[in-house]
């Protein structure tokens, strides 16, 4: 009866030992209370998971995707009109190649092309060879930048009681 109130007032598990017995490997001792020496000797377990963590080493690293690498066409140095690569952001639908454009200039890395009456010297890496009939080409033009042109529009009175209509807007033009 007294060993088993012992158990219960120190919640001692199916095992007979306490927690930090069973995480030190030995009973903790309370002040005033005489030491054992057999239990002194032995190395706790933190001890030996702090050795095992020591001897781990990391594992190394690897590169991925370091390097973009794409792939120029054999054929790109014997085209005359090109398409160019849009490198930003895309929306959804919106097309990876602008284009065609035609060739001014070709060297090694970058060619000239014509982008809508203006040269821009591109790496040759954000090219791609438009095989187009040249009888029916027409070159891309880029997009003009800034605000569109106002819009003028006009009322047409009538004699109606609702007061006239509104012609069809035009762009406004500076005389």
């Amino acid at each position: 009866m007294d060993q088993e109130l012992n158990a219960v007032a120190l919640k001692l598990p199916t095992f007979w030992t306490t927690q930090p017995e069973s995480f030190y490997g030995y009973p903790l001792t309370v002040p005033g209370e005489s030491v054992d020496q057999k239990n002194q000797v032995e190395e706790p377990p933190i001890h030996k998971i702090r050795e095992k963590v020591h001897s781990l080493h990391p594992i190394p690293t690897s590169k991925h995707g370091s390097s973009l690498k794409y792939k120029v066409p054999q054929n790109i140095n014997e085209c005359e009109f090109v398409f160019l690569r849009n490198d930003s952001s895309k929306t959804p639908l919106q097309r990876p190649y602008s284009g065609p454009f035609t060739l001014i200039n070709k060297s090694r890395k970058t060619f000239e092309i014509d982008i809508g009456g203006r040269t821009e010297v591109v790496s040759i890496d954000r090219l791609k060879p438009a095989h187009i009939d040249v009888e029916f080409f027409s070159p891309a033009v880029k997009p003009k930048r800034g605000r569109p042109p106002k819009l003028k529009c006009t009322k047409i009175e009538k004699d109606d009681s609702k007061g006239g209509s509104w012609a069809p807007c035009a762009p406004m033009i500076n005389d």
